[in-house]
């Protein structure tokens, strides 16, 4: 039998995600059922009419659902200091997998919603971000920008801060409705707010692991082992047995200057923790075009395949830490 997942069988019957989620709550969906924290549901399945209920497919007990397909890669992009280049790295990166062919969604977290703005998407209504997972306990459809799909922010988002400590399991609550659209990405990206609070403990928990540029600078250095301490809270919390910050991403790096050399002599020492990728180059010019374009770095950048290289150094040090497979190209 061919299952789909809960937002494929959405789009099949041309209605919200959060509408089929509701309609498996009402058992009114026969064949649904729970696999490894995600619901599926057989590809023939009728809505039964109101008033009627399907057999409790959690309660089933026979019969095996064998389902084989590739589940993207989610990484939180943090660092609780700001001026890390978080925001930057991860439109930068996710523009550079799509380039590379790869399915990309980016999940701006942070209220200050700097992501959302630099893609050209300041405008959106708290019914496409994640808010919406406070009423629906799915993710809104999100929104296509330059070849990837963005989850957009709010300056109101700052409420799931307070919502999440008043909701049982709330914690939890986007990593269970990314659990729904991972087959339909090959890497997610969630441009984390630059703190500890609960907002950016949801994020760390949603993710397979974390992206943490590093600004080449002495408050950067010292804000690593604030950074440590919250990655071995997630990977507690998710009882991850591996390690849990896959990268080191030093940042805003002027290699001309003896003091950011010396600087990055410094970085060597986090070898140790997860692989440390080439810097990246802080350009003004080319950053505040991007910025004042509204538009990735490499769309802005006078010279974008050379500029491409630095992120496919990036890409390779990531494929290490077994983020994506890397393709050399010919």
């Amino acid at each position: 039998m061919e299952y789909l997942s809960l937002s494929e069988y959405a789009r099949k019957l041309g209605v919200t995600p959060g509408y089929v989620r509701r309609l498996v709550r009402a058992r009114r969906i026969p064949g649904a059922r729970r696999v490894a924290g995600r619901w599926l549901i057989p590809a023939d399945a009728r809505v039964l009419p109101a008033g009627e209920q399907a057999e409790d497919v959690q309660t089933q007990t026979t019969g095996v659902v064998h389902v084989e397909q590739k589940q993207a890669q989610v990484y939180a992009i943090f660092n609780h200091a700001g001026g890390a280049g978080k925001t930057t790295l991860a439109r930068d990166l996710g523009y550079a997998l799509h380039r590379r062919e790869r399915r990309v969604l980016l999940i701006d977290a942070d209220p200050q919603a700097n992501l959302s703005a630099w893609l050209g998407a300041s405008d959106a209504e708290d019914a496409q971000t994640l808010l919406y997972l406070l009423e629906e306990d799915v993710l809104p459809e999100p929104l296509e920008v330059h070849g990837m799909h963005l989850i957009p922010a709010h300056l109101n988002l700052a409420l799931l801060d307070i919502e999440v400590r008043n909701r049982p399991g709330g914690d939890f609550l986007l990593r269970n409705a990314l659990q729904d659209v991972r087959d339909r990405y090959d890497v997610i990206l969630i441009d984390s707010p630059p703190s500890l609070g609960p907002l950016s403990f949801v994020c760390g928990l949603a993710a397979d692991g974390l992206i943490v540029p590093v600004e080449n600078s002495p408050k950067g250095l010292s804000g690593i082992k604030a950074v440590r301490r919250a990655a071995q809270q997630y990977k507690r919390a998710l009882r991850h047995p591996g390690r849990f910050i896959r990268a080191f991403v030093p940042n805003k790096v002027d290699a001309r200057t003896a003091v950011d050399r010396a600087l990055l002599e410094g970085l060597e020492g986090l070898k140790s923790i997860a692989p440390v990728a080439p810097h990246l180059t802080y350009r003004p010019g080319v950053h505040k075009r991007a910025m004042a374009q509204r538009v990735p770095l490499l769309e802005a950048a006078p010279d974008p395949d050379a500029q491409a290289d630095a992120y496919d150094h990036v890409r390779r040090a990531l494929a290490e830490a077994n983020m994506v497979h890397y393709e050399v190209s010919k």
